[in-house]
């Protein structure tokens, strides 16, 4: 039976936990301010193949990456220019997914789309806490196997998964249970790849 443990009342033992079961390559289950998510370390490769054999995915398709704060994000992307930098920081953290480009071959072929790496920082500090003290990013992707709805709670995620995923995260902070609005950022402008939680105009305000 997986563990389950809130972020918002946990004790050291339960992080070490948290941070043990990434460091050992293996998945976890977590919420974020939108639908829940798995992780795992992303240059972890036996890790990340689990975690796209559990999902049935692709393996051509590509993975986003989740950032415990824009400042460890942007250190990663050197080459973003002063109008990628402001998006970053305008709309991160927060209900996006924003579609970078990389540079050179810094992230595992599994997370980059002809050049692109999908990122995000989640408005959910009790996690982020947690995954400050792990020093890699993780995975983010809805917590379902392909084709099935994204599970909305830790039952349906067990349902889902079973002791595949030894340990289930749960939060006391509502989600919006609406994905993520993805959006590319080029060098002077965005584009919307896929309406979410937040509207174009919204993310227009803040880009200009």
């Amino acid at each position: 039976m997986p563990e389950i443990i809130s972020i918002n009342i946990i004790s050291a033992a339960q992080v070490e936990a948290i941070l043990t079961a990434l460091s050992f390559g293996q998945v976890i289950a977590y919420p974020t301010d939108t639908i829940y998510g798995l992780g795992a370390d992303i240059f972890n490769s036996s890790a990340v193949r689990n975690l796209i054999r559990l999902k049935g995915r692709s393996s051509q398709k590509a993975i986003s990456v989740l950032y415990s704060d824009v400042k460890r994000l942007l250190k990663d992307f050197p080459n973003l220019n002063s109008y990628q930098q402001k998006a970053v920081r305008s709309l991160l953290p927060g209900h996006v997914t924003l579609v970078l480009p990389m540079k050179d071959q810094y992230f595992p072929e599994q997370f980059a789309d002809e050049g692109f790496v999908g990122v995000r920082v989640i408005d959910m500090e009790p996690l982020n806490r947690i995954l400050r003290r792990f020093p890699n990013p993780i995975t983010t992707t809805s917590a379902n196997p392909s084709g099935e709805k994204p599970a909305e709670n830790t039952e349906e995620i067990i349902r889902y998964f079973g002791d595949s995923v030894p340990i289930v995260l749960k939060s006391s902070d509502p989600a919006s249970r609406v994905p993520s609005t993805v959006v590319r950022i080029l060098s002077d402008k965005f584009s919307i790849l896929r309406q979410g939680a937040v509207s174009a105009d919204e993310i227009a305000q803040r880009c200009a």
